[in-house]
């Protein structure tokens, strides 16, 4: 046995440490979330970005508000001229996140800071966001 970068120790036929391992796997899983999330939003397809939801999740669209439909919520992106969307996560604990998306529209910028939280099944079931343009 030798120890990962971590610290912790692993077999020797293994790159890294369960826990490095896990944390990867849950990395690499948000990301992929965050890219279908993007592709879908740049594509406009309200279908598959509805699916990336819990029917029940818990939506607040600004800090105040609850529960909007997400359907029509995201219907606005519709009429929107999106030409770029990149995202940074800022915190990562297992499957719960914050993330900073900044969208270029035709004639703005705007900035999302979003509070995900997804299931094992990687679907949101909560999400917060502050909102603001330039």
């Amino acid at each position: 046995m030798n120890k990962c970068t971590c610290g912790n120790f692993k077999d020797n036929k293994y790159l890294m440490c369960l826990d490095c391992y896990n944390s990867k796997v849950e990395s690499e899983n948000i990301n992929n979330w965050l890219n279908s999330l993007k592709e879908n939003w740049l594509n406009k397809n309200i279908n598959n970005i509805v699916s990336l939801f819990c029917v029940d999740c818990d939506c607040y669209d600004t800090p105040f508000s609850k529960n909007g439909n997400l359907r029509e919520d995201w219907s606005e992106i519709k009429e929107q001229t999106i030409l770029d969307i990149q995202y940074k996560i800022l915190m990562r604990n297992k499957y719960e996140f914050i993330v900073e998306f900044t969208i270029q529209y035709e004639n703005e910028i705007c900035s999302a800071i979003n509070h995900i939280k997804l299931n094992e099944a990687l679907k949101c079931f909560y999400l917060k966001q502050w909102y603001m343009c330039k």
